[in-house]
């Protein structure tokens, strides 16, 4: 079972070429920051550890770890 959330990052770490948000299946907030961290383009892995707000949306869900959605700002 796992658990879905949204994880983001503040605007003024948003760029060209770089995540701003993801919707993941995962287990732990801290895998959350882990699987969109592996994930990271240009506005580098270390923000979402450090920077990131997450909230959960569903619990006890059937559905595998990873991440279902991502919002992508192509420059």
């Amino acid at each position: 079972m796992m658990n879905i959330y949204l994880i983001t990052i503040p605007d003024e770490f948003v760029s060209y070429d770089c995540y701003d948000a993801y919707v993941i299946a995962a287990k732990t907030r801290q895998r959350v920051k882990e699987i969109a961290a592996q994930s990271a383009a240009d506005e580098g892995a270390d923000v979402w550890h450090e920077n990131s707000r997450i909230e959960l949306l569903a619990t006890a869900v059937h559905h595998e770890e990873g991440i279902i959605l991502g919002s992508f700002n192509a420059g």
